[in-house]
């Protein structure tokens, strides 16, 4: 299942503490709109990769949230 991981690309964020992760087609938005809702954040890693592996995509993900 960690296949799914291999679509996202994953930055940590030192001033606020938190990962970011998005889908690589929208990896510009870790950089130009953190606060996108392509953007999911968290402060631990196995958050966002549990998230993705459940559940797979941005939609779903952020329609939990």
């Amino acid at each position: 299942m960690k296949e799914a991981l291999q679509q996202w690309v994953f930055v940590y964020n030192p001033y606020q503490e938190q990962w970011q992760a998005a889908m690589r087609k929208d990896m510009n938005e870790l950089w130009n709109n953190c606060q996108s809702n392509k953007v999911l954040r968290s402060k631990k890693i196995q958050t966002l990769e549990n998230l993705i592996i459940k559940y797979g995509d941005i939609d779903t993900i952020t329609s939990l949230l």
